[in-house]
């Protein structure tokens, strides 16, 4: 970007010294001003600009703007102005006289434009390192650190902050130290947070050998036993048993008694939680009564077939680390969950819900143990479902704090999973809302039960998102909720382009369509009959990425186009960025009440829908694009819908758009026998996409009827596996 604006100014100040460099007045006893050099553009920052003059007359100097100063000397003009602290340039205009003859001039100040530079927080192990956090701007960075034990380093488009050795022991309430460096660039400033580990207060207890004992039968189930021999009880204290996947240690980059702190952070919190549920049922027990000190063992949920590390962690009887550990790799070559059974459920899969069809991804989040699922409600909210070994089914319970949601009237509110029964009735707490089993490429989804302190039960009718407002109040999030029981189908299996089938209505939408007098093709063709259409062709021929989903609405016969910034429709795609493969998402686009046209956000709240496509009378289509709120207040409508690629690598940096664009709403169509809707290489994109910065973009307000629901508080449920250690009920 700093070339082009570069070469512009250039440019500019050529035009400037061709078309102003001499001016002639008419007359007996005119005077002749010359321009000798002429530079008038003072950057952003603030500075100064100067013409020179040859002339035979002294020179007199004016300016009209009150933001800029002019003095003279000798035939010099020079132009002084502070910072400018907009994003747009001023101008001002500076009369010269000489004689009888006049001249103006302008002097164009620029304004700042964004650095695009958003360096991320620092969090470092106790040994010495350095960071580079590199960027472009035609400005050098400022930058100071506030301790130290942080050195800052600034060379051409580079900032280096480089970290000391930590040589300080910690202690489970001293762990590390923290610094901030302070950075200024043009007109953004910022500061970066550095946390870097003291020495670990973790070491290994040769007290204590802790070892994997394999599957052995447990109360009539099947469980993994992890034992602890040691050699001395008074000695070490006591500890408590637990085990990770090894490759967690691995990803963490952390030395082995630095990861001993976090696996101790997540024993005491697993011990804590299952504290309280005791407490909750009226067992009093307190945290040291799942403490052993001599020899012991743990029973765990079998694990499946892959490399672990089993651990020893001392504890007080409070629940503070002691600093003692132990640790041993094993393996498992076959266990109680087997890896077929466990990746049987990842992919994409299809619910119906009320009018709509939704798509939920089901990603690995813990290989063989747990996964994150996104997509219910058509939102991209992270909930979390157990995998159950035993049955190769899955589990998901009522789970907060999943994410936020902005609304006009409530603010900002907290979004939790629950399970719903009646008219809008819920139930917060411990609780599961449904178990899932699987059969090919089909799930069936069982609804949990929930009970009361007054003994009243019911069994969950709905699986539902719920925001809660600042001042205790409870929204529904979408109109139509995901019933229970119900059935998922896999995506690529029998649901999914079945063939054949669908209304008449539904039906119609099928086949090739010319958009606006040809500006471009789409083809429609069926995806799942009277629910949802694959859409390829929209502002471009494609066929190197798969189809945008659009809904059948079967009551009014119309079709619904859908953005989302969160799902994109092509991965790791080469469009020749400079910053490498994008991936590429279908966005809205609207006129704001400053005329500008801005892109839309969801702000992580998943699909939105764009445009209503409804079948005319005569056989043709109309699409319109549809109203909606932007967060923090405004209604508009959508103009257009366009295709943005966004790097990989900087997904918060500029994206990429077609020089192109489609046509604004509405727009019109008639179906053609055929369609332009072709093989396109990716090698023919590249060279046909601008970029754009993200302050061409704004956030929509979360949709939703944000409907009042009444919360009950359920009593929790004690499941046979809490975490990953096994409780009796």
């Amino acid at each position: 970007m700093k070339k082009i604006i570069s070469a512009i100014f250039m440019a500019l100040a050529i035009i400037a010294s061709s078309s102003c460099s001499k001016q002639e007045v008419d007359g007996s006893e005119a005077q002749t001003i010359s321009v000798k050099e002429n530079n008038l553009k003072i950057p952003a920052k603030g500075g100064e600009g100067t013409i020179e003059f040859v002339t035979e007359s002294p020179i007199e100097v004016t300016v009209d703007k009150d933001w800029c100063q002019v003095s003279v000397k000798d035939n010099v003009a020079t132009v002084t102005a502070p910072a400018n602290e907009s994003y747009e340039s001023r101008y001002a205009t500076v009369t010269v006289k000489s004689g009888d003859a006049k001249s103006d001039f302008t002097v164009q100040q620029f304004g700042f434009y964004s650095t695009g530079f958003n360096p991320s927080g620092i969090n470092a192990s106790h040994k010495a390192v350095s960071f580079d956090f590199p960027y472009e701007y035609d400005e050098t960075i400022t930058a100071s650190a506030d301790v130290d034990w942080i050195t800052v380093t600034v060379t051409e488009n580079n900032l280096n902050v480089a970290i000391a050795e930590n040589t300080i022991k910690g202690t489970p309430a001293d762990m590390s130290r923290s610094g901030n460096v302070e950075w200024k660039l043009g007109h953004d400033s910022g500061v970066i947070s550095v946390v870097q580990n003291n020495l670990s207060y973790m070491s290994v207890d040769a007290n204590w050998t802790v070892r994997y004992g394999g599957i052995k039968d447990y109360e009539g189930e099947q469980a993994a036993y992890i034992y602890n021999d040691v050699a001395d009880p008074a000695l070490s204290g006591k500890y408590s048993i637990y085990y990770v996947s090894k490759s967690e240690f691995t990803e963490s980059g952390l030395e082995m008694d630095d990861f001993a702190i976090e696996v101790a952070d997540a024993v005491r919190k697993e011990i804590m939680n299952i504290v309280e549920l005791y407490n909750q049922f009226g067992y009093p027990v307190e945290f040291s009564t799942f403490l052993y000190e001599d020899s012991d063992y743990e029973v765990f949920d079998p694990m499946d077939a892959g490399d672990y590390i089993a651990f020893a962690i001392g504890f007080t009887d409070d629940g503070a680390a002691t600093g003692h550990y132990a640790y041993s790799d094993f393996t498992v070559t076959s266990g109680g969950g087997s890896a077929e059974g466990y990746d049987a459920w990842l992919g994409d899969w299809t619910v119906t819900r009320g009018s709509a069809t939704d798509t939920w991804k089901i990603s690995t989040l813990e290989k063989g143990t747990s996964y994150t699922i996104t997509g219910i409600e058509g939102q991209s909210f992270p909930v979390t479902a157990t995998y159950d070994s035993a049955t190769k089914g899955i589990e998901v319970r009522a789970q907060d704090g999943l994410g936020t949601v902005s609304t006009q009237k409530y603010g900002e509110c907290t979004v939790g999973l629950f399970g719903g029964w009646g008219e809008s009735s819920f139930a917060t707490g411990k609780y599961v809302i449904f178990t899932g089993t699987i059969s090919g490429s089909t799930a069936k989804l069982a609804a949990g039960h929930v009970s009361f302190s007054d003994g009243s039960s019911y069994d969950l009718e709905r699986v539902q998102f719920v925001a809660a407002t600042a001042d205790g109040k409870y929204l529904t999030i979408s109109k139509d909720k995901t019933p229970l029981p119900t059935t998922l189908t896999k995506k690529g299996g029998s649901g999914d382009n079945p063939g054949g089938g669908g209304s008449d209505a539904y039906k119609k939408w099928l086949g090739n369509w010319s958009i606006n007098a040809g500006a471009f093709d789409i083809a429609l063709t069926q995806k799942v009959a009277d629910k949802t259409i694959n859409m390829k062709g929209w502002q471009m021929d494609q066929d190197f990425f798969e189809p945008a989903e659009v809904t059948f609405d079967s009551e009014s016969g119309s079709i619904v186009l859908y953005g989302n910034d969160d799902e994109p429709i092509a991965d790791n795609v080469d469009i020749g960025a400079s910053e490498g493969a994008c991936n590429l998402y279908y966005v809205g686009k609207f006129i704001h009440t400053d005329g500008k046209e801005y892109y839309i956000t969801s702000g992580g709240n998943g699909a939105y829908d764009v445009a209503t496509g409804t079948l005319q009378s005569d056989g043709s289509v109309k699409f319109t694009g549809n109203s909606f709120q932007l967060q923090g207040g405004g209604d508009f409508t959508y103009n257009r819908m366009e295709l943005i690629a966004v790097p990989i690598s900087d997904p918060d940096g500029g994206v990429y758009t077609f020089k192109s664009k489609p046509d604004e709403f509405p727009l019109t169509g008639v179906k053609s026998g055929t369609t332009s809707v072709k093989t396109m290489s990716l090698d023919k994109t590249k060279g046909t996409w601008v970029k754009v910065d993200r302050n061409s973009f704004r956030t929509i307000s979360a949709n939703g009827p944000f409907e009042f629901c009444t919360p009950y508080k359920a009593l929790p449920e004690v499941s046979h596996l809490l975490g990953k250690r096994i409780v009796v009920k």
